[in-house]
């Protein structure tokens, strides 16, 4: 990750890494969910029952978590288990965010952060206003009402 942030040129290098941290989160979102489920089995319903589901169906449920899809098929039950599914949502929304930010100003300047040179450009006018757009419609966006049984 410290490369993908560093104060250089946005290459298409940085866009691997930072897809694979991204996807990396997923992952080890998935064993701290098997961690909590191991410590409190039950933490988890899969189609409405409460399981101890396996590494496979918690790495489904950590990505669906993580990109806020949430297709309602699985959900935490226990308070903890819900708990760090919003950890997870935090920490995706705000992986994405930071990174889009970064990225625009490494696409506008070449380089992050932006040299001080006073004054905003039009593409840090549009690069704030995508920012806000896509963190409007991710806060905003209607959820699915979960029910079990």
């Amino acid at each position: 990750l410290r490369y993908v942030f560093q104060r250089e040129v946005m290459t298409a290098d940085k866009l691997y890494g930072a897809a694979a941290a991204y996807l990396m989160l997923g992952v080890l979102w998935a064993y701290l969910y098997a961690i909590a489920n191991h410590l409190q089995p039950g933490s988890f319903a899969f189609g409405g029952t409460a399981i101890s589901p396996l590494i496979g169906d918690l790495l489904y449920f950590s990505f669906t978590v993580l990109t806020s899809t949430g297709f309602g098929d699985a959900v935490p039950v226990l308070r903890y288990a819900r708990g760090l599914c919003v950890l997870e949502q935090l920490v995706g929304a705000l992986f994405l965010g930071l990174f889009a930010l970064i990225f625009s100003a490494g696409a506008a300047f070449g380089v992050w952060p932006p040299p001080p040179d006073g004054g905003l450009r039009g593409s840090d006018l549009a690069a704030g206003f995508a920012f806000g757009l896509v963190l409007l419609v991710t806060l905003l966006r209607p959820r699915r009402e979960h029910r079990l049984g």
